[in-house]
Parts: structure tokens; C-alpha cells; sequence
């Protein structure tokens, strides 16, 4: 590194040696690193000299800010050359995304092709983030469309006993497993899209992540937070997705680099690149990385606040943190001489005036501090106790909350009444006071409180756990009153429903259950049991009661499906179907599956009963015909978009 070096500027007793390390940025042509400055001030005045160390950091002016891509739903989208994972191996893939969404399949990153397995897609349905592999997949528990800034990551392991697990907001929400085998092919990678092009992604997306490796719940945690200025091992893809403008004209931005070792530069599809939809807009607060910066000297008296912003009271050698370019932290080391102020304490006394070691002069009794400078040039701080003594005489009116001691210390007053305090002084100058005293007094009190998952106190404070609790408050005379709060807190949590055939279940115990009607919204009469039967296909909530506390929840769907007498026992369910259809009946037969123009799509067995898969079916209306050796039975069916 070479250095240029201007020797000693003077102005206003000020010596200045300015080291500029001439390294940089071969392709900005900027200076990404620290210029370190050694200033030492020497400002005397009548009582101080102070030595300050500074340092000054070269960043160049085109720091990106920490923004984000909108996609509008529409056709926005981002492709990249490099493939995904592929296989079965390993694999971790982390966004940030923000978004309202709340309907059918939105597709945040994907990975592979359509047939069935070969697909690795993070997507959200209904607000709920979901892994799906093509074939099968596993849904969270918790809804993010609430337009704030959450982070989702999902993780395969195949050696794990649950080998897909979904993250939200660096928390584990839901691990398990999906029937259909994954072998994902290879395929360029996707941000806000499906391979075949639909599924597109409306809202936010920032800082997306792909590692051939499965995460740790700590590791994703820890980093989610934080860009990289390196790429870690194991990183195939790291779109920071920073550029452009937020909100503004950025018709030149189309592309996005990829931070990871493959360098493989995504390119926008079909944004608007201006405006505040389909565009680079505000992201959210990733703190930038770190790069290391030089060592600097710094003399201070007491206490030093470095650059970064560190408040430091002791010598030694510390790291500081300042922002540089390219988002990332730059680290530079302080190296602190750390000179002391002195302090000293007296007691003095006067009758009437007292001048003090600095020149101040005093007329009442009290404490004062003179401030001196000692031989290191750092203050010296003087802690006078004064006495002005005199026969003085006071009235004071004085109001206290239970006790109080006297102006001399020597008595202590917890009533109110008329009294009278001396305070000698070894000069003969006592001050005699008549204290007008009024003791007000504080007050106590308990009280028993239930809530529903959280619980304000009269204090303000916000409880969601059962306990004892203090408040401190103030009564009518101005003095504490102490609020003991005995709290117990009910919360319920996974109201969900269980379905046995046509019996629905709640997985809650509780007080009392009711039923629900999700079609009308009404309470259904006499569905007071924990379990319950419909008698017609509908979809249905129950409200579980504990302790005062009640919970409704997700309504669950439920089709009644009939017998027909030409086929005995013959059921078909769900109707509508969305990746499977079951057929049962007694004895043997067979099943053909028929488009609308009559063609046989597929023929299973039935032995009893058979199931067919529809993941490979576009969405629309088909034909089961269903036949034994006597009688054939023909039933339309609607099979659901995923």
C-alpha cells in the first residue's frame, strides 16, 4: 500500500499527520478503506487542556441504500442463469418479503420443473408460507400478509427424521415430511415466479439466499439480520436485491448481481423500474457486513466516543464499527490513552461568604464543585461540602411522604406538628430553622385479576403471564401507593379441528363447545359436545370456552357424500378434490377417470376402495365411471387449482 504523508500543519497550536492508503477500487475507482488522521488539539485556557484524537473515514458517495424489489402480481419476475439445488441434496432457501396477499398460491423462489418431484418451490397460500416440492408439501402455522417485513426461510434434510422444516422470523413454526420423493432437476433459478410462469409473487422481496447445506434454527437466527461482504461456504446464490433509487426512475437498473461465489446476475422481467410498485423500493433493516479498516490513536480524558458512536472510559485497544461502501461495515481498531481526571473533596466553612480554590463565591451552605486542571491537563475536579454558619432564623414549610429526617440528620419526623432543628457550626454562627412540617402518607392495597391473554395494569404495564405483580402509583396526597396485582393470565392456544369421516373433533379440552356454522356464521343448536357430526356437507368452526377465555377456529370444510343403490356402498371424496379423490365400494370393481369430451384419462382397480392422484390435472370439471360386474355408475367431480 502506498502512502502519502503531509507533515505538520499548524493552526491554532494544532500538529496534523494525514496518512491516505492510495488502494482503490479498481473498478469504482473509489477508496473503500479508512484514512487515518493523527490530530492532537492542545486548548489552553485558564483551567484545561484538552488532547483529542480523531479519525476520519474516506467513504465514497455512492453508498447503495438498503432497498428492496416490488413485484406487482402481474408478470414481475427474476430469473438467474445458475440452477438451483438439485437431487435430493441438502438445502437452504432464505427471503425477506412483505406482502398483503391473501388468496391463492403466491411463489416467493423456485428451483426445478414441473413434474411431479421435481420441483422445489417457497411460496405462500392464504397468507401462509408453504414448502412444496411438487407432489406434496408442508404449510406453516402463522400467516404473514400483514404487510410488515417478515423472513422465511425453509430447509430439506435428508438425514433428519423430519426432513422439511419452514422458519419464520429466525423461529422454527413447522418441521415434517412429504410422501412424494424430491429430485429436483436443474433449472435456472426463479424470484417471484413458477417455472411455468404463474404463481406470481405481489409485494416486497429482499436479501434472498440460497446454501446447499440444511440451516440450523441458530444459524439462520443469527444472520438473518446481517448481509455478507463475503460469502460464506455453502452460499449458491445471495441476491441482496439493493439497487436503484426507492420509489424513483430506475430504468437502467434491469439487472441484480449475485453475491455468491457463482456470480451468476439475475435479470428483472417485466418491472416498471419506476414508481412505488414494480420497482426498487425502501427494503428492510439489514445491518450491512463487515470489512476491516486500520488502526487509529486516540488520547482522551475520562472518557472517549469513538467514530462508531462507543462511549469508552478505560485505555485499551477496542473495535468500532462505521458504515463503507459497498453496505458493508467497515472495522477499525482504536488504540485509547485514556487520561484521568482527578477528584478531591473538602469540607469548608464561612459566617457569611466563602471564595473557593477556583474563584467562586459562596453566600449559602451546600455542595459546589470547583473545576481545576491537574498536571495531565485534565480536569481536576473539586467536591466542596459548605457551611455558610450566621444566627440565622427560617420558617420553612416543608411536606414529606411518611418521614423524613431533620436539616441536621440528628432527628427523624414521621408526624406532622411545628419543629424546630439547629444546625451548629464550629464557628458559633448556628442557624436555628422552625420546620412547618406536613407528613402525608402513602397507601397499600391488593387486588385479583383475570384476563384473556394479556392484562393492563392501572400502572400501564402489560402482563401476558399469570403472576404477582407491583404498580406503583400515586394517590390523591401525592405519594406512593403500592398496587399488589394477583394475576392469572388463560391463553389459548391450538384450537384446531380433527376429522374422523364425517365426525369433526376439537384437539382442545375445555369448559364448554359450541359449534358454528361457517356459512351462515351462526351457532348451530344443541352442539355443545366436544365432537360433533353434520348431517349435510358444509364447512364448520367450533368456539372452545376455558376459563372465561374463548377461541374460534379455522372452519373446516366437511363434504356428505351419498350411496348409490346401484353400486353398494359406493363413496367419493372430497367432491371438490384438490390433489387426491377416494372411491369406495363393496366388492370389487373398477374406475375410469374421464376428461370432459368423454377420453379415459386413467383406470385404477377398486378392491374395497382406491385412491387417484390429480397433482398432474389442470383445474376444471371430470368424470369418474365406476362399474362392477353388474351395474356401472358415472359421477362428476371438480378438481381445485393448487
Amino acid at each position: 500500500m502506498r502512502t502519502t504523508r503531509i507533515q505538520e500543519t499548524r493552526c491554532f497550536h494544532a500538529r496534523a499527520t494525514l496518512h491516505i492508503p492510495l488502494h482503490p477500487n479498481k473498478k469504482t475507482k473509489q477508496y473503500p478503506y479508512l484514512a487515518a488522521i493523527h490530530i492532537q488539539f492542545h486548548m489552553k485556557t485558564a483551567r484545561k487542556i484538552q488532547t483529542l484524537t480523531l479519525a476520519l473515514m474516506l467513504i465514497s458517495s455512492a453508498i447503495t441504500a438498503q432497498n428492496a424489489l416490488q413485484f406487482d402480481g402481474v408478470n414481475d419476475h427474476v430469473t438467474a442463469p445458475a440452477p438451483g439445488i438439485t437431487g435430493a441434496s441438502n438445502r437452504t432457501v432464505e427471503a425477506w418479503v412483505k406482502t398483503t396477499w391473501m388468496g391463492t398460491q403466491r411463489v416467493i423462489v423456485d428451483m426445478g420443473a414441473m413434474p411431479v418431484g421435481q420441483r422445489f418451490t417457497l411460496n405462500m397460500i392464504n397468507g401462509i408460507p408453504r414448502i412444496e416440492i411438487g407432489g406434496g408439501g408442508i404449510n406453516a402455522t402463522t400467516t404473514i400478509n400483514d404487510g410488515n417485513w417478515h423472513h422465511v426461510a425453509a430447509t430439506y434434510d435428508n438425514a433428519a427424521a423430519s426432513k422439511y422444516s419452514l422458519y419464520l422470523d429466525g423461529v422454527l413454526n413447522i418441521s415434517g415430511n412429504v410422501a412424494q420423493a424430491m429430485n429436483t432437476v436443474s433449472a435456472p433459478l426463479l424470484i417471484g415466479t413458477r417455472n411455468d410462469n404463474i404463481n406470481l409473487w405481489q409485494g416486497s422481496i429482499d436479501e434472498v439466499r440460497v446454501w446447499n447445506y440444511a440451516r440450523t434454527q441458530s444459524q439462520i437466527a443469527a444472520d438473518m439480520n446481517a448481509s455478507y461482504c463475503m460469502p460464506p461456504v455453502g452460499l449458491r446464490a445471495y441476491y441482496r436485491l439493493n439497487q436503484g433509487q426507492a420509489a424513483g426512475s430506475n430504468p437502467g437498473i434491469s439487472t441484480t448481481p449475485d453475491h455468491s461465489p457463482l456470480l451468476a446476475t439475475g435479470t428483472l422481467q417485466n418491472f416498471a423500474l419506476t414508481g412505488s410498485t414494480s420497482n426498487w423500493v425502501l427494503g428492510t433493516n439489514i445491518l450491512p457486513g463487515i470489512v476491516n479498516g486500520p488502526t487509529i490513536n486516540a488520547t482522551a480524558c475520562d472518557t472517549y466516543t469513538s467514530p462508531g458512536g462507543q462511549v469508552l472510559t478505560q485505555a485499551g485497544l477496542y473495535p468500532d464499527t462505521l458504515p463503507s461502501q459497498y453496505g458493508c461495515d467497515s472495522l477499525i481498531t482504536i488504540q485509547l490513552t485514556m487520561l484521568s481526571s482527578t477528584y478531591a473533596s473538602m469540607s469548608a466553612g464561612a459566617c457569611y461568604t466563602y471564595t473557593s480554590p477556583g474563584g467562586q463565591t459562596l453566600t449559602s451552605s451546600g455542595s459546589y464543585n470547583d473545576t481545576l486542571t491537574n498536571a495531565a491537563g485534565c480536569d481536576s475536579i473539586l467536591s466542596i461540602q459548605l457551611t455558610i454558619y450566621g444566627s440565622s432564623y427560617a420558617n420553612i414549610p416543608w411536606i414529606v411522604c411518611d418521614s423524613t429526617l431533620s436539616p441536621s440528620g440528628n432527628q427523624t419526623w414521621s408526624q406532622s406538628g411545628i419543629y424546630t432543628d439547629t444546625i451548629p457550626s464550629a464557628l458559633g454562627c448556628d442557624s436555628i430553622m422552625t420546620v412547618f412540617l406536613t407528613v402525608l402518607t402513602g397507601s397499600r392495597d391488593t387486588i385479583v385479576e383475570q384476563a384473556c391473554d394479556t392484562y393492563t395494569s392501572p400502572g400501564g404495564n402489560t402482563y401476558t403471564t399469570s403472576g404477582t405483580y407491583i404498580d406503583t402509583l400515586s394517590n390523591a396526597a401525592g405519594c406512593d401507593s403500592l398496587l399488589t396485582i394477583q394475576l392469572s393470565i388463560t391463553t389459548i392456544a391450538g384450537n384446531t379441528i380433527l376429522v374422523s369421516g364425517n365426525t369433526l373433533t376439537a384437539n382442545l379440552f375445555a369448559n364448554s363447545y359450541q359449534w358454528i356454522d361457517c356459512g351462515s356464521g351462526q351457532p348451530i343448536p344443541a352442539t355443545n359436545n366436544i365432537s360433533f357430526t353434520p348431517t349435510q356437507s358444509g364447512s364448520f368452526a367450533v368456539v372452545v370456552e376455558i376459563n372465561g377465555c374463548t377461541d374460534t377456529s379455522a372452519c373446516q370444510p366437511i363434504t356428505i357424500v351419498g350411496l348409490d343403490p346401484a353400486l353398494p356402498g359406493l363413496s367419493i371424496y372430497p367432491n371438490p378434490a384438490s390433489h387426491q379423490i377416494t372411491v369406495t365400494m363393496e366388492g370389487d370393481g373398477q374406475c375410469a377417470l374421464l376428461d370432459t369430451q368423454g377420453r379415459i384419462l386413467k383406470i385404477s382397480p377398486i378392491q374395497g376402495s382406491t385412491t387417484l392422484a390429480l397433482q398432474h390435472l389442470p383445474a376444471g370439471i371430470y368424470f369418474l365411471r365406476i362399474s362392477d360386474a353388474h351395474n356401472s355408475v358415472t359421477s362428476k367431480f371438480v378438481r381445485l387449482a393448487d
